[in-house]
């Protein structure tokens, strides 16, 4: 099922290489018919295509991939020129209602790219031609819609096609992170020349009127990349503007190659020695950055070499007991379990219990039909926010119970935790010291088996690493409660291993030292 949904994302990635292909290959030949042409295109679509962004998402069930083949497919389709009959204004419609029922973002930003392409070409639509758009466009939407207009109470009534699965939903949700800009990727991945080089080809395209039907349009991707400014958001969180970021790599990737051909021409057509060997350097130079943004992007994109996600799958999810039952509170644990389940079919013994979502349609239901002991936990948790003390130790009972305990959590029930594995066990009675010691060593273990499988390779696991935080925090935050000085400083050499130290104005402080004194500075614990 995961390489069906990701054989989806994988096509239109080709279809992506294929189409900037095309719509380069035919700007170059406007300029100048040559056989260097076809060459320049095949840089341009690799250097997009195979650049890690679009590798990345490329790799999952969905993505943005599917939205920016539909962008670049109109643009192709509606090249300076071609597309002045009346089933050609049908199907642009169409196209761009499809596209907005993929990324409404992508879609107001091609729709804006085309106005400025007719803009800058001083063409005017007719009113019939306007109105076949907008039936086109109608006809487009009404097709993504027809499921919600025919059963609207169906659970799955809406296709939801790309506005779900994206690359950033398989990292961590509750760690920020801040989102960077297509520029500023193709500026890392290729280097401050290949960037001016781009710059070049704007002014180029937009300088020679050959080109400046092609280049208008994806110049509007690059303005809107520099406008929009990067947001914090969390790394499971798919980001809305990823498509657009994209769409501007593959501009960029184009109007580079618009000065590479401008570059070899001249130097081509100078009566001077050297001058063609120079040229054809020119064009090699940026075949060799093509090759190492690809090389990149492989790397990047080869989560085989990275045993991260296993490694604390194995850890926090295979070796639990029989019939364990999860309550996660953070998205990115449920994420984990989710994949992990759904992949390979993972212990389909254990029961997870979202707490932040239960109330999203009949989930408590269902849980409470599989486990009849959860009532009153789910009651407390729609009530208050919380389980109880009493219905954790209900649950707790009849199945063995692990827990992600609430950051504003009394300490009553902290005290029925104890470390095992990388989670904390909740038991029907409260834990002794030596029995929480007993848990934090192997514990200990565990936690940097984890943390050496998701720093074998490079680039590091960050999700693994970014999941593993999450699990010393919930540590700290127990021990805390507890007044359990080593265990708190184990948390919190934990988060120092992993780089992720608390900073001064984190909420974690309030509850490990509410006066703000100075941090624990215990001894270290032996890793």
């Amino acid at each position: 099922m995961a390489f069906r949904a990701s054989l989806v994302a994988a096509l239109a990635l080709a279809g992506v290489g294929f189409l900037l292909f095309s719509l380069a290959h035919q700007a170059l030949d406007q300029t100048r018919a040559s056989p260097l042409n076809a060459w320049l295109a095949l840089l341009a679509s690799l250097a997009a295509s195979l650049s890690p962004a679009l590798l990345l998402e490329s790799s999952v069930g969905g993505g943005a991939t599917v939205a920016l083949a539909l962008a670049l497919a109109l643009l192709v389709c509606w090249f300076p020129g071609e597309g002045s009959q009346a089933r050609s204004w049908l199907g642009l419609g169409a196209g761009l209602g499809l596209l907005l029922a993929e990324s409404p973002v992508l879609a107001a930003a091609a729709i804006l790219a085309l106005v400025v392409q007719r803009g800058v070409l001083r063409s005017v639509l007719p009113e019939r031609s306007v109105g076949l758009l907008a039936a086109g466009l109608g006809g487009g939407a009404l097709l993504v819609l027809l499921p919600v207009l025919l059963r609207p109470l169906a659970p799955t009534s809406w296709v939801g096609i790309g506005l779900v699965h994206s690359f950033g939903e398989i990292r961590a949700l509750d760690v920020l992170a801040l989102r960077g800009r297509g520029l500023g990727a193709w500026m890392h991945q290729v280097g401050p020349i290949a960037f001016l080089l781009s710059c070049a080809g704007a002014v180029l395209g937009w300088l020679r009127p050959s080109l400046r039907g092609v280049a208008a349009p994806l110049l509007v991707p690059l303005v809107l990349d520099a406008l929009i400014p990067a947001r914090s958001s969390g790394l499971l969180t798919p980001d809305p503007l990823g498509a657009l970021r994209m769409f501007s790599l593959c501009g960029a990737s184009t109007l580079a190659v618009f000065a590479i051909q401008g570059v070899a021409l001249f130097l081509w057509n100078l009566a001077l020695p050297l001058v063609r060997p120079a040229g054809v350097l020119a064009v090699a130079f940026y075949a060799a950055l093509v090759a190492a943004v690809a090389e990149e992007g492989s790397s990047q994109a080869d989560r085989s070499r990275n045993a991260g996600a296993e490694a604390w799958t194995d850890q926090a999810f295979e070796l639990l007991p029989p019939a364990s039952l999860i309550l996660a509170r953070s998205d990115t644990i449920l994420w984990r379990l989710w994949a992990a389940r759904l992949a390979s079919g993972m212990r389909p013994d254990i029961t997870v219990v979202p707490s932040s979502f239960l109330s999203h349609g009949t989930l408590a239901g269902a849980l409470l039909q599989e486990e009849p002991s959860l009532a009153s936990l789910l009651r407390d948790i729609s009530a208050t926010g919380t389980p109880s003390e009493f219905s954790l130790s209900t649950v707790a009972d009849v199945r063995p119970l692990f827990l992600e305990i609430d950051p504003q959590g009394d300490r009553k029930i902290a005290s029925h935790t104890a470390s095992e594995s990388l989670w904390l066990r909740f038991a029907p009675q409260p834990y002794g010291p030596s029995d929480r010691r007993l848990g934090r060593t192997a514990a200990t273990t565990a936690f940097y088996r984890v943390v050496g499988a998701a720093r074998r390779n490079e680039p590091h696991d960050e999700a693994t690493l970014e999941v593993l935080a999450l699990h010393a925090r919930n540590l700290a935050v127990a021990s805390a409660l507890l007044h359990d000085r080593d265990s708190t400083q184990l948390a919190l050499d934990q988060l120092a291993a992993l780089r992720r130290n608390p900073t001064p104005d984190d909420p974690l402080w309030d509850i490990i030292d509410p006066q703000r004194k100075a941090p624990l500075r215990g001894r270290h614990s032996r890793r």
